[in-house]
């Protein structure tokens, strides 16, 4: 078995592969801006649905789902069909910072937990061409949210951000968005609820699962989860997902 697949295999069905909740996703659909006219919703990285669900149920627009992951957007498919089967939400296969659309035409750009996937420079300077004038972004993202670091958090997310440069600060983030010509609109943190209820509530019982298992790339995904989970426990406060909402003038 293969890292990628091993990677699914613990992931993959997992209604959230990263920590948020539908009361966050509401949150944020309702501190949005008016969007623009015309124009339709992307939910970048959107994995097996977790937003797009909430999303197809509040907003009366096109949406496009893309994820890098087939399989994903086949268990999003089903589970749209059963949830919101009047909705118009297609699939397009694609990583974020590579997407294949039209200039000018998305209203609402919608990242939960994935922007770290590509680094949040490619994804932000990818897609604003692909906003109308007006148009949205709205995404949570892993960050540094107080001035102490602790070392075992920081040398975990060093590993986990090669290739990437380091994890943002809020700051630090802000200052790239407003460079690339955003601005901001505003930000909350996700509470810790959204972290241990929403997320690790399922992957545990998924690691649990497999923790038995004598495959050595599954071991390296077990192992990789309980020690990620083991800094949240410790340390999170020092770090944060924090929602940022930012418009294209």
């Amino acid at each position: 078995m293969s890292a990628e697949q091993a990677f699914q295999a613990i992931f993959g069905g997992l209604d959230r592969q990263g920590p948020g909740s539908v009361a966050s996703t509401r949150k944020a659909l309702s501190l949005l801006p008016k969007l623009p006219e015309g124009g339709s919703v992307l939910d970048a990285g959107c994995g097996t649905g977790g937003s797009t669900l909430t999303l197809a149920q509040t907003l009366p627009r096109p949406i496009i789902a893309s994820d890098v992951n087939a399989q994903s957007l086949q268990i999003l498919l089903e589970r749209v069909g059963k949830k919101v089967p009047e909705a118009d939400v297609s699939v397009h296969q694609a990583s974020m910072d590579d997407l294949g659309l039209e200039p000018d035409s998305l209203s609402l750009i919608w990242a939960e937990g994935a922007v770290f996937t590509v680094g949040p420079e490619n994804a932000l300077r990818h897609w604003y061409p692909l906003l109308k004038s007006g148009g949205v972004i709205a995404f949570s993202d892993l960050m540094w949210v107080s001035a102490e670091r602790p070392e075992p958090a920081e040398l975990f997310f060093n590993k986990c951000y090669e290739g990437l440069g380091a994890m943002p600060d809020v700051v630090g983030l802000l200052d790239l968005a407003l460079s690339v010509g955003y601005r901001l609109h505003t930000c909350f943190t996700l509470p810790e609820s959204d972290w241990w209820d929403e997320y690790y509530a399922g992957l545990s019982a998924r690691v649990e699962e497999y923790a038995g298992s004598e495959d050595p790339d599954i071991q390296g995904v077990v192992a990789h989860c309980r020690t990620e989970m083991d800094i949240v426990r410790q340390y999170l406060g020092s770090f944060g997902y924090v929602f940022f909402i930012l418009v294209k003038p």
